[in-house]
């Protein structure tokens, strides 16, 4: 009796048809058997013909690089990473160098660059 009432819940809960064609699990019965292999031929040709053309279709390294998709770099994609990280450093550098090299107040003013009407207003 037990195993009974087990077949009869899983026969209540099995999936209808459409579902199981949906999930690819049988064929599409509304489709005659004969006619079943030419649609499955038409649609993988139809998908052949969408990604030939989207293939076609896609933009250059060169349109990638412009639109700052892509960096222009000639290392290697494995090495393309520590390349950025190095740049950054030496950009940070360069710019801590600057900094360190700025002129203080005193020394534009002895230079004529700010007088002392130009130190009240930035205070």
């Amino acid at each position: 009796m037990d195993n009974q009432q087990k077949l009869e819940q899983f026969l209540a809960n099995r999936p209808g048809s459409q579902e199981l064609v949906d999930k690819n699990i049988i064929k599409d019965p509304s489709v005659a058997p004969t006619l079943q292999a030419a649609m499955k031929d038409l649609e993988r040709a139809k998908i052949n013909d969408q990604l030939g053309h989207k293939i076609q279709n896609r933009p250059t390294k060169e349109d990638l690089v412009q639109h700052n998709i892509l960096k222009d770099s000639r290392a290697a994609p494995a090495l393309q990473a520590q390349e950025a990280m190095l740049a950054r450093s030496q950009l940070q550098d360069s710019l801590e160098n600057k900094i360190n090299r700025r002129p203080s107040v005193n020394e534009l003013l002895e230079q004529n660059v700010l007088n002392e009407e130009d130190i009240e207003r930035l205070q």
